[in-house]
């Protein structure tokens, strides 16, 4: 396991640099299983051997699952306490723009959950705001299907019926997602292990008022997961939220920078001092 794990490490650098071991031998096991081979060798020697086994075996390691308004009570949390307190923050200091990160976006889902929230929230707004929605990634493959917006059944599964009415258009056993939500979404390639680089490049700099990064850190290892998170919190502005996974942490040496606001939702706030 050792041979094919340094393997995967000097031909697939830029993806699974960091990851965790014994994630990645049970992403070898899986595969392994689906080619029907046994024995660790023969799979070294098959993915010696085959090109395509190897971009199916790292595909594979950087693809997770995602659904539209995954963990529901998060996404609740969000709608109905998080962006109406910075609706009426943004109002008292009369600013007029919001900005937002999905960092680790995978297939789009996230970013456009959150942009159907922001549509809902500003129904019945007088005012106008600037929205600028970044969703980055490092697998362009998953970019290339969330910039398309096309979704299967699985995906919406947790979205109330009257928002896949009016957000959504059926083709055949797919579903469209409407261009008021697409264009309210800038994709990108990002690395969030990059020291130099911390923000998406289309958003130019940070201050983001609430970033997304759910169920990216527990591939990593500590070194790893330490830096993504350093990043992360200089790319909030003062008092911006920072959403994890929900067996995701933030580790003590950063509490005195962020804390967590509720018990029931993997929700931090940056601290402002």
């Amino acid at each position: 396991m050792d041979r094919i794990i340094s393997f995967l490490r000097e031909k697939a650098p830029c993806h699974i640099h960091g990851f965790k071991p014994d994630f990645m031998e049970r992403c070898i096991s899986r595969r392994m299983k689906d080619k029907n081979i046994q024995e660790i060798e023969a799979y070294y020697n098959y993915l010696l051997e085959n090109r395509e086994e190897l971009e199916q075996l790292v595909q594979g390691l950087i693809v997770p699952v995602s659904r539209f308004f995954r963990n529901p009570v998060v996404f609740e949390t969000i709608f109905s306490y998080i962006l109406p307190f910075l609706l009426e923050k943004k109002k008292n200091n009369r600013e007029r723009y919001f900005r937002f990160w999905s960092a680790g976006c995978s297939t789009g889902e996230e970013p456009y959950s959150l942009a159907i929230l922001l549509k809902e929230l500003f129904k019945k707004e007088t005012e106008g705001f600037l929205i600028n929605i970044f969703a980055t990634d490092i697998d362009r493959k998953a970019l290339q299907f969330a910039q398309e917006g096309i979704f299967g059944h699985e995906s919406i599964k947790n979205t109330r019926y009257e928002w896949v009415e009016h957000y959504f258009k059926r083709q055949d056993d797919f579903f469209a997602i409407h261009s008021e939500i697409k264009e309210a979404v800038y994709f990108s390639y990002h690395d969030l292990r990059n020291e130099k680089n911390i923000v998406p490049p289309e958003s130019i700099f940070g201050y983001f008022d609430l970033v997304f990064c759910r169920n990216v850190l527990i591939y990593y290892d500590i070194d790893t997961q330490m830096q993504i998170l350093k990043n992360l919190l200089k790319s909030m502005a003062p008092g911006g939220y920072l959403v994890l996974g929900e067996s995701e942490s933030i580790p003590a040496r950063h509490q005195i920078k962020a804390k967590r606001i509720l018990r029931y939702s993997n929700v931090y706030r940056k601290l402002v001092n």
